[in-house]
């Protein structure tokens, strides 16, 4: 199962309490503040999570695999994730249950809540509650839009 930009949107408005719209607000801010980043060429640390690195690719020689011709391929930068070393053990953790009991995986992502075991430290885990919402009126304008429909129309599933 994928988890899209909507479910996310329904976990942040469930989990915080904010409106649909405050919850869109603020992804939608998280993700314009990503895209900048990544677009200038700057990486970006999400501690607990994994970093998200930008990686600059030489052009080189490269084949059709269809036609097997030879073909040349411009130098271009891509993004590359690389998960924290908790988000690896999660999901390891996650793997090795699916392994000895698939009923239990299927059940554990029904009621799937462990966010404080990504996060140990309850501020990070529990970022959502009793914070005031009102701060994502004074920023938003519709330069982030242009960036959420750019990251939309680059990043949409076919």
């Amino acid at each position: 199962m994928t988890v899209t930009k909507e479910t996310i949107l329904k976990r942040i408005n469930e989990d915080t309490g904010w409106s649909r719209h405050d919850s869109k607000k603020a992804m939608q801010k998280l993700l314009g503040i990503m895209f900048r980043a990544l677009s200038n060429g700057e990486d970006i640390l999400i501690s607990g999570f994994g970093k998200f690195k930008v990686l600059h690719k030489m052009a080189r020689l490269g084949r059709n695999p269809h036609t097997l011709e030879e073909i040349q391929l411009k130098a271009r930068k891509v993004v590359s994730f690389k998960a924290s070393e908790n988000l690896r053990r999660k999901t390891n953790q996650t793997f090795d249950a699916l392994a000895n009991d698939p009923q239990a995986i299927v059940e554990k992502h029904l009621a799937v809540d462990d966010i404080d075991d990504f996060f140990p430290d309850e501020e990070i885990a529990r970022a959502g509650e009793g914070i005031d919402s009102s701060f994502l009126d004074e920023d938003f304008d519709d330069e982030d839009e242009e960036y959420d429909e750019e990251f939309d129309e680059e990043y949409d599933e076919d």
